[in-house]
C-alpha cells in the first residue's frame, strides 16, 4: 500500500483570476517577442538599404513572425479581458515599444525601402565596387549624391547639380545629382 503522502495530488483547476494573470503574462511575453523580432528585421533592412551590393536580401520573415506573435498575445488578452483582468502596466510598456518601433519602420525606413526600390528624385545614390552608380538609402555613409530633378538633357539640371545619370530602359530622361554634404 503506497504511502499517502508520496503519491502525487490532483492537478487542480486555476480559478478565473489565475487563469487571467496567466494570459496577461503569456500575452506580454509574446509582445516582447514579436517586438525583437520586428525590431531585427528592422536593423537587417537598414543594414540591406546601407548596402551597395547589386545581391541585396530584404529579410521579411521577423516581420511576419513578429505580427503572429502580436496576434497570438491580442488573442490571449481578450480571454484575459473576459475574465476581467485588469492589463498590467509591463504590458501597457511593451505595447508602446511595440507601437514606437512600428511608427519608426513606417516613418523612416519603409520610404527609404520604396525610394532604393523604384529610384527617381529623392533617391540617394552611391558607388558599388564596379564604380557603378547603385541606388542606397540617404542615412547611408555610402550616400555620394541626392536625385534633385529628372531633364531631358543634362544642360537642363540645375546648377546646384554636380553630376547626372544617363538615360536607360527604366528613367528615359537624365537624372539630375547634388552632392549630399557629409
Amino acid at each position: 500500500m503506497p504511502d499517502e503522502e508520496s503519491t502525487p495530488s490532483e492537478p487542480t483547476e486555476l480559478n478565473g483570476a489565475e487563469k487571467a494573470a496567466l494570459f496577461r503574462k503569456s500575452a506580454t511575453k509574446l509582445i516582447w517577442q514579436g517586438t525583437a523580432w520586428f525590431g531585427a528585421s528592422v536593423i537587417a533592412f537598414v543594414i540591406a538599404l546601407a548596402s551597395t551590393s547589386t545581391t541585396v536580401f530584404y529579410y521579411y520573415g521577423g516581420f511576419l513572425f513578429g505580427a503572429v506573435l502580436w496576434y497570438r498575445s491580442f488573442k490571449l488578452n481578450k480571454e484575459a479581458d473576459k475574465l476581467g483582468q485588469p492589463k498590467a502596466s509591463q504590458q501597457r510598456i511593451a505595447f508602446a515599444t511595440a507601437g514606437i518601433l512600428i511608427v519608426l519602420f513606417a516613418s523612416l525606413v519603409l520610404p527609404e525601402s520604396i525610394r532604393v526600390g523604384s529610384p527617381g528624385v529623392g533617391t540617394c545614390w552611391g558607388e558599388d565596387s564596379d564604380k557603378n552608380a547603385v541606388p542606397v538609402a540617404c542615412f547611408a555613409p555610402t550616400a555620394e549624391y541626392k536625385a534633385v530633378e529628372l531633364a531631358a538633357n543634362p544642360d537642363n539640371c540645375p546648377m546646384a547639380s554636380d553630376n547626372y545619370l544617363d538615360p536607360d530602359k527604366n528613367q528615359p530622361k537624365y537624372t539630375c545629382l547634388e552632392a549630399l554634404k557629409k
